[in-house]
């Protein structure tokens, strides 16, 4: 009898635990599914919203007329590269409040912008518009002109579009953010400073210097050896070997 019992307890126990596990698992897979869906539709979190030119900006501020002047400014820089069309448009959040980019940025929050490629959105961090400015929240060379960050994010795109997800995904980080670097131009580290390190062997921790010496080995095979973006893009060619040569 008492062996039954205890036998009857333990079946419930276990019941309940497998309750509560696919309850759990049911909402753990909801939730999930919820995120996946906001971070290809961020709509919802944005308050206001304007179509310029070739881009769809969503703002959880409002967006003046100035927006008008970057576009134009970020589309003069995309159609200086071959990989431009005018048959694309651009979804982009500008997300002022942090939790919005913790959300939209879950890699890199503190960025000045980042570019997703499966849901098509670029999402940039505070812009002040009117200023034609956007910041990240490094605590040294976190401000540059905002129609370079949505140009060089746009290339992204641009680029996904003409190689392909597998051969984009593929790119080597020195030709997929140097070519945008090179595109959108006025870097956040200082050309000068940056050249003088380079000449100097020397380096610098920064995120923005990094970028800096991509944008320098790409300009030095598109600008000093001739070579197209396209081929550039597609062959291989030793970054560091390309570095050191643009220094000489």
């Amino acid at each position: 009898m008492i062996r039954r019992m205890i036998s009857t307890i333990k079946n419930r126990k276990k019941k309940e635990r497998s309750k509560l596990y696919r309850y759990t698992n049911r909402t753990l897979a909801t939730i999930g599914f919820a995120y996946l869906l906001l971070l290809f539709f961020p709509n919802p979190l944005f308050a206001y919203s304007a179509r310029v030119g070739q881009f769809n900006f969503h703002s959880d501020r409002p967006i003046p007329s100035e927006i008008r002047t970057v576009v134009e400014r970020a589309t003069e820089k995309l159609a200086t590269s071959p990989l431009y069309t005018t048959n694309e448009s651009f979804d982009v959040f500008i997300a002022a409040d942090q939790w919005r980019r913790t959300l939209l940025m879950p890699r890199s929050p503190g960025a000045s912008g980042a570019s997703y490629i499966l849901t098509g959105n670029t999402v940039l961090n505070r812009c002040d518009i009117k200023g034609d400015i956007c910041t990240n929240d490094q605590p040294k060379f976190n401000r540059r002109p905002m129609h370079a960050v949505l140009a060089h994010e746009c290339m992204h795109q641009l680029m996904s579009k003409e190689l392909g997800l597998i051969a984009y995904a593929r790119l080597p980080t020195w030709k997929n953010e140097g070519y945008c670097e090179y595109v959108a131009g006025s870097p956040s580290f200082d050309s000068s400073q940056g050249k003088k390190l380079l000449r100097e062997e020397k380096t610098n921790s920064s995120h923005a210097f990094r970028y800096f010496t991509y944008m320098i080995a790409v300009r030095s095979c598109i600008d000093e050896k001739g070579m197209k973006p396209r081929q550039l893009l597609s062959q291989h060619f030793d970054f560091q070997v390309v570095l050191d040569e643009s220094m000489k």
